[in-house]
C-alpha cells in the first residue's frame, strides 16, 4: 500500500487532503473486487472474492491488483482544484455543495467524468507494475479486438454509458486500451495528469475538451481517432475460426473437466438462467445441454450433485 501511495501521489501530483480508509469486508459476501469512493469520505472497499476471476483478468496478486486499481481510482476522484479545494476542510465531500447564491460546486468533480476515463485509466494504471493485469489478457484482447474490426469503437459510444455488448465490461477493456495508448504516446505521467487538470470543473465537471487539449495537447475526438486508427490496425491480424460455433452466448463461466467431457456453464440471453453444456473430448459433440439456475462459474461435482464456483451478488430471497 505504502508503494502505490507513493507512485500515485507522484504520478498523479497530488496528496490526499483527508485520509483514506481501507476497509477489508466479510469473507461471507459474493461481491467480487471491490470499489472506491470520495463520498462522504475516502475510502476503499476490499471483498474478499476474487479467486475465481484471476484467470480471466490474468493478474498474480488479489490484494496487489486491488491496490494498484482502486488506490488510482482515490486519485482520480480525490483531486479537486481551486474553489472546490479551498472548500473541503469546511464542508467536507458532499456530492454538490450549494453556495448562497444557488451556485452548485462540485467538491470532487472528477466523479462525474465518464465512466472509461475512471475505469479505463485504472485498468491501465493495473497493468503496469509487473502485476499482469486485465491488458495482459487473451481473452479481452480478443475482445477488444473484435469490437474494432466490427466498428464498435467510436467517440460516441466510448463516452456514454449503454446497454451494448459487452455491457459495462467495455469502459474497462477499451478505456483500458485507449489509456494506454496514450501512455504509448506520452507518458504513465502525462496520462494521468488530466484528473488534475480536470479538478478545475468544479462548477460544470461535464466539460473534457479543454482536459485534453491542456493535458494531452490534442481535443478527445482527435484521441479517439488516433487510438481507433491503432487499435484497428492491430485488430486486422486477428482472424475468426473457420469451424462452426458449438455455443452462443453473451457470457460464459469457463470450462472444467473430467476424463472424458468438458462441461460449464453459458449465459445465452443474460436473461434466463443459464445453460449447462457437456462436450465429449472424443468427437467434440454436445452430450448434454440443460438450464441449471445457479450462479455463472466455473462447475464442479461434489457430493452427487452440480456446484459453481462464482463472485457475485445474489438476492437474499
Amino acid at each position: 500500500n505504502r508503494f502505490f501511495l507513493k507512485e500515485y501521489q507522484r504520478s498523479f501530483s497530488w496528496k490526499f487532503d483527508e485520509k483514506a480508509s481501507l476497509i477489508l469486508s466479510s469473507m461471507q459476501n459474493q461481491i467480487t473486487n471491490g470499489y472506491a469512493t470520495p463520498i462522504p469520505n475516502l475510502m476503499t472497499v476490499f471483498y474478499p472474492t476474487a479467486g475465481d476471476f484471476m484467470d480471466e483478468a490474468a493478474f498474480s496478486s488479489w490484494i496487489n491488483m486491488l491496490l494498484a486499481h482502486e488506490t488510482s481510482h482515490l486519485y482520480q476522484l480525490d483531486t479537486k482544484q481551486g474553489f472546490a479545494k479551498d472548500l473541503h476542510p469546511v464542508v467536507g465531500n458532499p456530492i454538490v455543495f450549494m453556495t448562497p447564491w444557488v451556485v452548485p460546486v462540485f467538491i470532487a468533480p472528477n466523479i462525474l467524468m465518464p465512466t472509461f476515463m475512471l475505469e479505463g485509466n485504472a485498468v491501465f494504471n493495473e497493468s503496469r507494475f509487473g502485476l499482469g493485469g486485465r491488458l495482459f489478457s487473451g481473452e479481452y484482447r480478443a475482445l477488444v479486438f473484435a469490437l474494432a474490426k466490427s466498428g464498435q469503437i467510436t467517440a460516441k459510444r466510448l463516452f456514454n454509458d449503454h446497454l451494448y455488448f459487452p455491457f459495462g465490461k467495455e469502459k474497462y477493456l477499451v478505456g483500458g486500451y485507449f489509456f494506454n495508448h496514450v501512455n504509448d504516446k506520452l507518458s504513465a505521467d502525462r496520462t494521468n495528469s488530466i484528473y488534475l487538470d480536470h479538478g478545475n470543473h468544479f462548477f460544470n465537471p461535464l466539460l473534457l475538451e479543454g482536459s485534453f487539449e491542456r493535458s494531452y495537447g490534442g481535443t478527445y475526438d482527435m484521441w479517439i481517432d488516433s487510438f481507433k486508427k491503432d487499435i484497428e490496425e492491430k485488430a486486422a491480424s486477428q482472424q475468426k475460426s473457420s469451424e462452426n460455433a458449438l455455443l452462443a452466448g453473451y457470457s460464459w463461466g469457463g470450462f472444467n473437466q473430467n476424463r472424458d467431457t468438458v462441461f460449464g456453464l453459458f449465459q445465452q440471453d443474460m436473461i434466463t438462467p443459464p445453460w449447462f453444456v457437456r462436450i465429449r473430448k472424443a468427437d467434440g459433440q454436445i452430450v448434454e445441454k440443460k438450464r441449471m439456475d445457479i450462479p455463472e462459474g466455473k462447475m464442479f461435482w461434489l457430493d452427487n450433485r452440480w456446484w459453481s464456483v462464482s463472485s457475485q451478488q445474489l438476492s437474499p430471497t
